[in-house]
């Protein structure tokens, strides 16, 4: 029997420690990146961990310096692929962030989404479609509520997404997240038998978006929330709520009483150039490893 190694998806936030999950992973990065890891100021190394890897919330942007530490060369990204798949991010997420093995209830209150780059709102969109068609009657659905920004779509890897280029086509610009979301996603989750609330707000900045959804609709965080995203994300999305929800003081996802639900997708981790260049279908772990320190960074906020 396999050995049991406990990685960023079936962690218990009981017990979680930054400096040996995934089998002490993140030293090993930080190490090789230049930056001293402090297992008793976990969150605040992985904060400069995550800033040595690449500072661009556009991931693509980061991967320059990437290679410059890890190489331009098939070892280099066989080392980055090797650490995200240690990682776990990359694997499909159904439960809550306390305890490995539980999954979405299916009475859950609602699901909330948040707009992100266009092929990451395509996965979540679908994965909310597969999710409805587990054996749930369209009465059983939550409502999903899609909580917007006015980022402009016109990022490298949107602007060749299919849905982004006929909005372009139709008005002449490329589309913001909140158009995005009616023209494509809603349309999309309605037909799966979802009941969809778009919300938009005249920010880009994610955490402003968080904040003024909980002041908008502060009663669904008295029931259980999933937190839909594209696989590597998840935790991140959920994080940044739920940090956002007990600034106010609010008593809200505890150990005795887990509300926080995440449902991700899950995606193959690149190992070549030919599959590199399939960015919709491999995630590039040049860009993925960050994700999986800011994944590893809010599980250790959380348990500070």
């Amino acid at each position: 029997m396999a050995e049991h190694v406990e990685d960023l998806s079936n962690f218990s936030l009981h017990t979680f420690d930054a400096a040996t999950v995934a089998g002490g992973l993140l030293p090993e990065m930080a190490e090789v990146f230049g930056v001293d890891f402090d297992p008793e100021h976990a969150a605040q190394s992985l904060t400069e961990l995550s800033g040595a890897i690449g500072k661009s919330k556009v991931l693509q942007d980061n991967i320059g310096q990437v290679q410059e530490v890890l190489g331009t060369d098939q070892d280099g990204l066989s080392i980055a692929a090797d650490w995200l798949e240690r990682s776990g991010v990359q694997k499909a997420l159904d439960r809550n962030l306390w305890t490995p093995g539980s999954q979405t209830p299916r009475d859950v209150g609602a699901i909330v989404m948040t707009d992100s780059m266009a092929n990451g709102q395509d996965r979540t969109t679908a994965l909310l479609q597969r999710w409805a068609e587990q054996g749930r009657s369209r009465d059983e659905l939550p409502r999903v509520f899609l909580a917007t920004g006015n980022r402009i779509m016109d990022t490298k890897t949107e602007v060749t997404n299919a849905s982004v280029e006929q909005m372009y086509d139709v008005m002449g610009r490329y589309p913001t997240g909140y158009e995005y979301g009616e023209s494509v996603v809603r349309p999309t989750l309605v037909s799966a038998g979802y009941k969809v609330t778009i919300i938009p707000y005249d920010t880009a900045n994610g955490s402003e978006v968080a904040d003024r959804f909980i002041s908008d609709y502060p009663a669904i965080f008295g029931g259980e929330i999933a937190f839909a995203r594209v696989a590597n994300s998840g935790v991140q999305l959920a994080g940044q709520f739920r940090r956002a929800v007990h600034a106010r003081g609010w008593n809200f996802d505890t150990a005795e009483n887990p509300q926080v639900y995440i449902l991700t997708d899950e995606q193959p981790i690149a190992r070549n150039e030919e599959e590199l260049s399939q960015s919709r279908r491999f995630q590039n772990p040049h860009t993925g490893i960050r994700q999986a320190v800011q994944t590893a960074r809010n599980l250790a906020l959380m348990t500070q």
